[in-house]
């Protein structure tokens, strides 16, 4: 359920009119000349968010005799059998690993050296062990198991209380003189309002992909009796802040909408073929705003995408498989496109999702809220083909669980894996605690899987 916010009445205006500006632009892509504006340094960061909580456990599997034993008597009927596990060998690592079935072309990325996987990563004010984990007064997260406040934790790496920024606007805030001639924000969100996408001076630009909206077909500059109405409406002096405000947020959403539609005008078409999902969709509209950085006027860009339904407490094995299944097609067809417009090695998308879960099924064929969780990194920049981080012992009241079903305390915390996509993208290792503000409680505050 979306909740009527202050900050969500206020996007309102952004996403709106960013739809019916996108749904009628058509296909363009490569065009290296097109966008040579951008300086050489050009850089992107590609947040996709699996709300809801992706099960680690059945994304990356030990195949080992002793490793898929343990995790196949844990996981009882989640079990995914081991042949129909994609293999995979780490380069930095002995053990051998498999991939859900699903992922076959991430398999074909990693084995390329594109893509990595970080294991266990998640929301950490320090590191734990079991026995403080499950102390009285333990430094936990805020509501760990909820869906809604790690999803912000994720979003804006704030571990005990509410914040209205991102980590993710913040490190494009942090590096706006980059683009001194930016006609756009840096920041932009494919899936509606996202906090991961705000900064303490700068708001995301909300994007669609294509479809109605509630201002679909309204050109602003049309000088149409519609258009004239619209403008006159959002200059009109109500005495109300709130009102005011968000008539001054729909009006800078106008002005972005028309400058990302003047900004595409002219542009060949991509001969990438993205896959017609919801993440597809807003993968292809990414790299076409990339395509476009140029005439934005941008040397930096966070992007934040989305995919919902990963909550799988029931009909885990064929709902997983199903939306992974999206996430491989798209995040393949979004590589192949940065491939095509030559930023490759400048582009680089990773995921996040609320918490992992349990490795221990449940009583409806699902599994439940956990804890540390298994993600991929993508691009030309990534050291590609080893796993990073520290795969936890699949031992249901084991050393790594924080409870008794397989809820793993992360040896990776969100403010290092985070920390690490900061710095590729620019942000100096002094300003790193002013956005993650749990990194100095790490030894390794940054891991080495981007160059």
């Amino acid at each position: 359920m979306t909740l009527l916010t202050r900050r969500n009445l206020l996007r309102f205006g952004s996403g709106a009119l960013a739809y019916s500006f996108a749904r009628n632009l058509g296909g363009f892509g490569l065009a290296n000349a097109y966008a040579q504006a951008a300086a050489p340094d050009y850089k992107a960061l590609v947040a996709i968010f699996l709300f809801g909580g992706n099960d680690g456990n059945n994304t990356l599997v030990p195949i080992d005799n002793t490793g898929y034993s343990a995790y196949a008597r844990a996981r009882s009927l989640l079990a995914l059998p081991r042949a129909s596990l994609l293999p995979i060998q780490p380069g930095n690592i002995a053990q051998p690993y498999g991939l859900h079935p699903a992922l076959p072309k991430m398999q074909s990325l990693f084995n390329a050296r594109k893509a990595a996987l970080v294991a266990n990563v998640g929301t950490l004010l320090r590191p734990l062990t079991r026995a403080q984990a499950q102390a009285d007064g333990a430094p936990l997260p805020f509501n760990l198991l909820s869906h809604i406040d790690q999803q912000t934790q994720w979003q804006t790496a704030q571990l005990s209380q509410p914040v209205d920024t991102g980590w993710g606007g913040l490190i494009a805030e942090r590096l706006q003189t980059l683009s001194p001639t930016a006609s756009y924000p840096p920041a932009v969100t494919l899936a509606g309002a996202s906090a991961f996408c705000e900064g303490e001076r700068i708001h995301a630009a909300s994007v669609g992909t294509d479809g109605a909206s509630a201002l679909d077909g309204v050109n602003p500059s049309d000088g149409s009796p519609l258009s004239t109405a619209l403008q006159q409406l959002l200059a009109f002096d109500s005495g109300l802040t709130l009102i005011q405000a968000a008539s001054g947020r729909t009006s800078t959403a106008l002005a972005e909408a028309r400058t990302l539609g003047q900004a595409f005008v002219g542009a060949p078409a991509l001969t990438t073929a993205f896959p017609a999902s919801e993440l597809g969709l807003q993968l292809q509209q990414v790299a076409r705003i990339i395509q476009a950085r140029g005439r934005l006027g941008l040397q930096r860009q966070v992007f934040f995408a989305a995919l919902d339904g990963f909550d799988t407490h029931s009909r885990q094995l064929p709902d997983q498989a199903a939306l992974l299944g999206q996430v491989d097609a798209a995040l393949d067809a979004f590589y192949r496109a940065t491939q095509e417009l030559g930023v490759d090695t400048q582009v680089t998308a990773f995921t996040l999702s609320d918490f992992g879960r349990t490795l221990q099924a449940n009583s409806s064929a699902g599994s439940d809220h956990a804890w540390g969780n298994h993600h991929l990194v993508v691009g030309g920049a990534v050291q590609g083909g080893n796993l990073y981080g520290t795969y936890p012992t699949l031992l249901p009241a084991g050393p790594d669980d924080a409870s008794d079903e397989g809820r793993w305390i992360p040896t990776t915390a969100l403010d290092q894996y985070g920390a690490t996509l900061a710095r590729w993208f620019g942000v100096g290792d002094a300003a790193l605690p002013a956005v993650f503000p749990n990194l100095m409680a790490f030894t390794s505050r940054t891991l080495p899987f981007l160059v």
